[in-house]
This record gives structure tokens, sequence and C-alpha cells, in this order.
């Protein structure tokens, strides 16, 4: 039968099954109109799964270039330049980072170059000091350049605009689309990204001085280190993302043509997602190092080496001109939770229901939150404030002024006649800074300032006017600042066991703690998939969604960034070596360990 309104869908509601062209869409016709022709026609090859034929040809390019120079000033002064620049490049349809699909849509490049400038100025003072002062810079960038062609502009394609947020696409990207039902159905997609301008750069200044007095080997030094990382502008589905599905049942979706490229050309969408807003992802930290050392020679079969780090680090927090949130659990408030539709029947389909307000929507929209209902970014901290204690980087507390790393050394040549050595050592090891991940991928432009809103069922022109609705959101936490700290011993003795037989065997070990990891705070608890009481009451042999079961109603996982993590390595080491003739040595070696790690 035909269609009985400019709205109606469905099967077989059109004559002949061809569709009249005064009910094409705009937007959905030009997004048809970037496929090729046909190419490839043989169906007894084909079996009628695909029609086109293709073939990515990339282009690869690799540039390195490096210089050097020495100048020696005078006989006490000596200056060292080094300069690096490395400029991986690859242009093709596939097989980089940013626009994609599984079709030759739009040829660009992708590259992760680096630059590296590094000076040292070394001056000697007297016979016994010698001061190396070194500045260096570098900064890596990740990019997406050297457009081939115009294909991924909804300018250069004729698609007219249509997004109800277009200041997220300021370049006005052509939207990622998706048609699955049919064979090997082509896509588009893109890195969340796009166009990649990516930067993280590192920016040190260190002084190390040496003075060797009498038995002592004195070294003194300063590090500092600022660290700026950004990804770039980033937002899901910043373009506009459709999904013209023909595999949802035409009661739950009536627009449903039962071919996704009909659904297409008539601007039926199955789903339409998309963000209100694309934010820059940057952290910044920086850490101040300084240590002093001594190598000292007490007696004339042992040497002692001690020494002494001291650090005061600013973690990876948002910078002061950036937009951010992220989840601090005292802030939550059981009182604000927001309702989530509940799977329900009605007039015999299984649907999402409200119990309060009593709406109805469709069953892919279980789980949802329910629009107006409680407080949807319940628990979260945004840059505005109040900020708990850690500031910006929406850590419990501060980190601490001061940290302090001793080291101890000793190598004792048991006799004094060269036969038997002891050697031992324990040192304290401290990584200052946490992963620039943690944060600056986590929380620049998260919610509330950010959400993705999905549109089910509707028609392109109507987007304006459609409901959109918003799952619960994965949001970051952060626990207390610890640095992550490795303890390392060790213990060997080497015996000379006559000739040119030499035998050892030591302990090794090391102890790492407070390494970081993910925590969920928002766990399912045990057993509750099996309570009777989270059945789905449309289906009770199952339970409820996960996001039903959670302890915090609104938010889905809930990954705390903790210092919760630690290894530990224990290991017998064994080695002798033989000297048969000059040039010519034979060894063997054992080792025996055990490890364990969190993780």
């Amino acid at each position: 039968g035909g269609a009985s309104s400019p709205t109606t869908g469905g099967p077989a509601c059109f004559p002949g099954n061809i569709l009249p062209a005064d009910r094409f869409d705009a937007v959905g016709r030009a997004l048809l109109n970037q496929f090729p022709e046909p190419n490839f026609t043989d169906r007894s090859v084909s079996l009628g799964q695909y029609n086109y034929r293709d073939q990515d040809i990339r282009d690869v390019t690799k540039r390195l270039n490096q210089l050097k120079l020495d100048f020696n000033a005078t006989a006490k002064d000596r200056l060292t330049v080094r300069w690096r620049d490395w400029y991986p490049l690859t242009i093709g349809y596939g097989g980089t980072f940013g626009a994609g699909g599984n079709w030759n849509f739009h040829r660009q490049g992708y590259t992760k170059s680096e630059k590296s400038l590094q000076t040292t100025y070394t001056r000697t003072f007297g016979l016994n000091i010698v001061n190396e002062a070194s500045a260096s810079f570098r900064v890596m960038r990740e990019t997406a350049p050297d457009s081939q062609d115009e294909r991924h502009l909804m300018s250069a394609v004729g698609i007219p605009p249509f997004q109800l947020f277009p200041d997220a696409n300021v370049l006005g990207i052509v939207p990622a689309v998706s048609y699955p039902g049919v064979p090997t159905g082509t896509t588009i997609t893109y890195d969340t990204r796009y166009p990649i301008a990516a930067r993280d750069g590192r920016y040190s200044f260190v002084d190390n001085v040496s003075w060797s007095k009498g038995s002592h080997l004195f070294k003194a030094g300063l590090l500092y280190e600022f660290n700026p990382t950004s990804e770039g502008p980033q937002g899901t589905c910043f373009q506009g993302c459709f999904n013209f599905s023909s595999q949802t049942a035409v009661n739950i979706n009536p627009l449903n043509t039962n071919y996704a490229f009909a659904n297409a050309l008539l601007g039926y969408y199955n789903q339409y997602q998309e963000t209100n807003l694309k934010t820059e992802q940057k952290a910044q930290a920086s850490i101040w190092e300084w240590f002093v050392q001594d190598t000292w020679k007490p007696i004339k079969n042992l040497t002692l080496d001690l020494g002494i780090r001291f650090g005061h680090v600013e973690p990876y927090r948002l910078p002061d001109d950036l937009i951010g949130a992220a989840f601090v659990p005292d802030r939550w408030n059981p009182a604000r939770v927001p309702r989530l539709f509940r799977p329900a029947i009605v007039n015999g389909q299984r649907v999402g229901f409200d119990q309060i307000t009593g709406q109805v929507v469709p069953s892919t929209l279980i789980g949802f939150l329910v629009p107006g209902s409680g407080d949807p970014n319940n628990g979260m901290v945004t840059d505005k404030g109040p900020l708990p204690p850690g500031g910006l980087t929406f850590m419990p507390s501060p980190p601490p002024a001061v940290t302090t790393s001793p080291r101890f050394g000793f190598a004792y040549d048991l006799g004094g006649a060269g036969r038997t050595a002891i050697r031992g050592s324990f040192s304290v090891l401290q990584d200052l800074l946490p992963a620039s991940s943690d944060l600056g991928r986590n929380v620049p432009g998260f919610a509330p300032y950010s959400r993705v809103s999905t549109f089910l069922y509707g028609r392109i022109p109507d987007l304006a006017g459609t409901a959109a609705y918003d799952s619960p959101i994965n949001p970051v936490s952060f626990d207390e600042y610890e640095a992550q700290t490795a303890y390392t011993y060790s213990l060997e003795v080497q015996q000379n066991l006559g000739g040119a037989t030499t035998l050892s065997v030591a302990y090794v070990g090391n102890r790492y703690i407070d390494l970081r990891n993910n925590l969920n705070i928002n766990p399912i608890p045990p057993g509750a998939r099996f309570d009777p009481a989270n059945a789905d009451p449309t289906n009770p042999a199952t339970p409820l969604p996960d996001n039903f079961l959670r302890p915090m109603i609104g938010y889905g996982t809930i990954n705390l960034r903790t210092k919760g993590g630690y290894s530990r390595y224990n290991s017998l080491q064994v080695t002798a070596n033989r000297r048969v003739r000059s040039g010519l040595m034979f060894g063997s070696a054992y080792t025996f360990a055990v490890a364990k790690s969190t993780a």
C-alpha cells in the first residue's frame, strides 16, 4: 500500500518499493550522494553483498633531522647544542586517526611529530669543581594535516545545516553515519578530537655541580620541569551521529522502511546523537627536585654512596582558562538522585516508564534519565567551585610541600686482596607526576558543561522539536595525592674462585607502593543481579539493567583515580664467568624470582 501521510514510514508503504521524489529529505539525500557510483556488478562473485571495490594505497613519509654543535669557548668552558626534528606522515583513506570509515571517504594525513632542543653549558673551576647547566624543551604534536579533498566538509558535498549545536562543529564536518541492516553497510566515523590538534610539551632546566675533595666526591643538583599537555578540542558526536538502522521492529520505530538507505533518503533516523559543546582537553603540571650526594672512600677497601633527593610537585590540574568538572564523593546527595526510565509493559509492548509522571518512552530508553527529575549532575564539582582542598586538581587535599628520597650504597673488598667483594644498596625512588591523561582527558568540558543527547525514531527536519534524552555518565574522581614510590634493595657477594673464574650470588628486590590505578566506587553490589527484588518486571528471569543496581543512581561506573596499587619483586641471582683466553669468556646465569602486583 501507499503512504497515508508525509510522515508515514514502515515497510511496503510505497507502491513498487519506489520512494517518491517529493518525499526525499535534503540532508539524507546529500549523505547518500557522497557514495561513488557502483563499479562492480558481477553478482556471481559479490553474491549481492557489495557493488563497489577499491584499494587504499597509503603514502608514508618519514623525516628525521638532527644537529649537534660543540663549542669549546675556552679550556674551561664548553657549550653543546642538540636539535632533533622527527616528522612521520601517513596519507591515506584509512589506517590513520581522524576521519575514517569502511570505504574511501576522505583522503587525509596523520602525523605524530616531535621537536626537541637541548643546550648544555659546562664550566670547570680549578681542578676539582665542574658545573653543568642544561635547558631543554620537547614538543610532540599529533595532527591530521594535508587533506587531499574536501569530502569531509558539509559545504563541499551539499549537506544543508541541520545541527542543534552548530558552534560545536565550527568547520562544518560531515556527520558520522551508519546503515545497520545493509550488507557490508558503509560508515563514516571520526576521532572525537577531529581535526586533531594535540600537543604535549616538556620544558626543563637542570643544574648539577660536582666537587672532588680528598676521599669525597660531592654532587648536588636542581631540576625544574613544566609539563603542559593538550589533546586538542574534543567532543563525542560534535558533528552529529546518525544511525539509519533498518533492524528496529516497526512497532518500536514506526518510521522504519525496512531498508537503511531508504530510511536515510527519507530523513528517518533510528538514532541521532549530538554533543552541545566541544572543549579542549588540557592539563598542566610542574615539579621541582634537588639533591645532594657524597661518594666517600673512608678506607682503602670501602666505598660508600650517600644521598638524598627532595621534591615539590604541582600535580596535573585544570588550567585557569578552561572549564571542567569531576565527581567529588562527599558532594553527592542521595536526596537529589534523578529517576531512570524503568521497564514496563504498556498496551502489550515493553517500554520505558516513569512511575511519577506516567511518561512512556521506547524500550531503547530504559535506564536513561527521566528529564526534569532530580539532579543529573549530583556530586559533580566544576571549576567555578566551591572546589575541594586540592583546588583545580580536584583532589581531597593538596600534595605535601616536600618529598624526600634517601639512598645508600656500599662496596667492600673483604680482606683487601681483591678476591671477595660485598656490595649492597638501598634507595627510595618517587615518581612525582601521575599520568597526564588522568585529569587531562577526563575533566575538561565534562558534565554539566557537556552532554551527549540521544534522539530516537524521528525525522531530520524535526530535530529541533524532538525530545532529547541523556544516559547516565561515567565520571572520574580523584583520591589523595601520593607519589608512586619504589623501594629498591640488593646485596651481592662476588668471589674469585681462582684463575679467571668468578662467582656472584645476589639478592635483588623492590617494592612499589601507592601505584595509581582505577577503583570503581559505584559498583554493582555482590549478588544484586540474583536478588528477586531486582528482577526486570517485564522478564522476571533477568535482572534490571546494571545502572538500576548501583548505589549512586544516575551514574554508571565512577572511576576513582586512587593510590592503592602495589607490586613486589624478590629474586636470587647467581652468575658465573670464566675467561679462557684474551677476548674470549664463557658465562652462565640463573635467576629465581617471585613477583606480585595489583596495579
